[in-house]
């Protein structure tokens, strides 16, 4: 069998075409709770990839469900191994993330769930392995952030689950 080995394809204009050089995901179908006022990893919401030139972009998405049960906050960020990225301004002594979720149960809170996605492109100029995954945190130990189910965690009908998934794409760069 004959094999073809080339660095680069030009297209007939004589530039590069670029494209997506490998896919890596994870899809979590169990649920996460915390109640810590650290961000702490959600376990199943990491991806690995060894991106194969410095120059190459990042493309993260993920998709998850964020609630708390009580009249308080959630936040979740995306994080490069221990390196947050995707992160709101500082504003005082504001909790930052790259998504924030208020819940007040008279009329929200415990009985939602909502989806939130995070989509961002890193340019990590690295060749090393490169570990994508999402933090989350509540804003004091009276609440409880959840992952994937409803913050009052019901059963039957009401007992509603969602899958959570973090993809990233090395974009040749």
């Amino acid at each position: 069998m004959s094999q073809i080995n080339v660095n680069n394809i030009a297209n007939a204009a004589g530039t590069l075409n670029k494209g997506i050089l490998q896919v890596q995901s994870e899809c979590k179908l169990d649920t996460f709770t915390t109640t810590s006022s650290s961000f702490t990893d959600v376990t199943g919401l990491t991806v690995e990839i060894t991106p194969r030139a410095t120059s190459s972009k990042i493309l993260i998405l993920a998709a998850f469900s964020l609630t708390n049960n009580a009249s308080s906050y959630s936040a979740a960020r995306l994080m490069r191994d221990s390196t947050v990225i995707s992160l709101g301004n500082a504003n005082s002594s504001n909790v930052r993330g790259s998504i924030l979720y208020y819940g007040n149960t008279s009329y929200e809170g415990t009985y939602n769930v909502y989806g939130h996605s995070i989509v961002h492109v890193d340019s990590p100029s690295s060749t090393s392995a490169i570990d994508y995954h999402i933090e989350v945190c509540s804003n004091n130990s009276s609440g409880t952030t959840t992952v994937g189910m409803r913050g009052d965690n019901p059963s039957g009908v009401d007992g509603l689950r969602a899958a959570s998934n973090i993809i990233v794409m090395e974009i040749q760069g």
